[in-house]
């Protein structure tokens, strides 16, 4: 949705305050890796629109077993990554 699209995009222009509340709930440090959005990516990468994750999967071959799951979204954008890097 573009609401949710908004907040990733914030995210990425600072840190994610929830993300750090939980690293210092577990009192481990924020992890130095910077916030990447597959979805701005993959439309900078391929050209890709509609980008939703089961069309940019489609469209490099990924196969996702369930949508919305959070392990089968998490690996789907983590070959997207690897793809792109």
């Amino acid at each position: 949705t573009p609401a949710r699209r908004s907040e990733y995009r914030g995210a990425a222009r600072r840190q994610d305050p929830r993300s750090r509340a939980c690293c210092e709930r577990a009192e481990l440090p924020m992890p130095a890796q910077p916030f990447e959005c597959t979805v701005r990516l993959a439309r900078r990468a391929w050209g890709i629109r509609p980008t939703r994750l089961p069309d940019v999967c489609r469209h490099l071959g990924i196969e996702m077993v369930r949508h919305h799951d959070a392990l089968s979204d998490a690996e789907a954008c983590a070959r997207i990554m690897l793809m792109i890097k």
